[in-house]
């Protein structure tokens, strides 16, 4: 049984991680130590399936460094990981049953990379990277059986779809386009794996595609307009019954219900600080936190079950450019 949980932030400006632990009863957090110096413009974040390693990419240092995630939620700095690989690391992320790592790159390197990640010491050995279809890819999620992948490229206002084989090696599918120049960014699969849920930046949308197998080819395409603009960060709670989304222009949360085939239902908005940027949910799906890039602090939430309602419990101060966080069980 899970004993402790932790948070970590990444803070783009002050270049660190700020980490925290978790009441697990109440959902608060409190400061666990000073914030650790990760690189310039530490971005984002994506901790092993055991709570052992936390991975972070550094853009402008243009690398990816790792921390032992300590009994006490305390970090101790690895140093540097993953060599070899392209510039502008972006966003992170972990497969959900091998121990191989995915990281975008974006700017004008527009690749994805993968490595291999060494389970008793944390560290990464860059495997290869590839070329995107478009330029600037943002988001990059996996579906929960690690068949398929997809990369959203916000410039090239497309879609890249991957099949991943039994070593996590991907095999490039093909580009769904969208109409018009939406930016689409973050991404979020629901715990069947049936419906990926992607944010658009540029239109303030939400779209919605359903994932079919063999190939992971979406279809269906329907979209649904946010409440604020600039919906950023996206996440689910692990019964897939309600979907959050950071507003980075309205300063808040968004919640929405999920209905029949995936279908989505605008409930309302809670307010968060200024610009909300990172989304996550804990494990047990009652709390929910976001990252708030110009107020450098993370709102705290409890949710309710049975509505997917949010009630604020209060801020809680972060670095300076507060982004991506992470909830770590260990």
């Amino acid at each position: 049984s899970t004993t402790a949980r932790y948070a970590y932030v990444t803070n783009f400006s002050s270049g660190n991680v700020s980490s925290y632990v978790v009441d697990t009863s109440a959902g608060t957090l409190t400061a666990n130590g000073a914030a650790l110096a990760s690189g310039g413009t530490t971005w984002s974040l994506a901790a092993d399936s055991s709570g052992s390693y936390l991975y972070v990419t550094n853009r402008s240092s243009n690398n990816i460094r790792y921390f032992a995630i300590n009994a006490d939620g305390t970090l101790t700095d690895n140093g540097i990981t993953g060599v070899g690989s392209p510039n502008n690391p972006f966003e992170i992320i972990m497969h959900p049953t091998l121990d191989v790592v995915y990281v975008t790159h974006t700017t004008t390197t527009n690749q994805i990379s993968y490595y291999t990640r060494d389970p008793a010491t944390g560290a990464l050995t860059f495997n290869n990277s590839f070329a995107t279809s478009g330029a600037a890819p943002n988001g990059i999620v996996i579906d929960p059986t690690g068949s398929y992948m997809y990369a959203m490229l916000q410039n090239a206002h497309a879609i890249d779809i991957h099949t991943l084989d039994a070593s996590g090696v991907p095999t490039f599918q093909i580009t769904l386009g969208f109409s018009g120049s939406p930016q689409p960014f973050l991404g979020a699969i629901d715990p069947t794996g049936t419906y990926l849920y992607v944010t658009r930046q540029s239109d303030a949308e939400i779209s919605r595609f359903t994932i079919n197998p063999p190939t992971g080819i979406l279809s269906g395409g329907a979209d649904i307009s946010t409440a604020g603009t600039f919906p950023n960060g996206i996440a689910m709670t692990p019964d897939g019954s309600y979907l959050y989304v950071a507003s980075l222009g309205g300063d808040n949360v968004e919640i929405y219900s999920v209905g029949g085939g995936g279908a989505l239902t605008f409930s309302t908005t809670i307010a968060a600080d200024n610009n909300t940027t990172g989304i996550a949910i804990d494990s047990t799906g009652g709390f929910l936190y976001a990252a708030n890039s110009s107020g450098n602090n993370v709102s705290m939430y409890s949710i309710n079950s049975g509505t997917g309602g949010l009630t604020s419990l209060g801020d809680i101060a972060a670095g300076t450019g507060a982004n991506r966080i992470a909830i770590v069980d260990r």
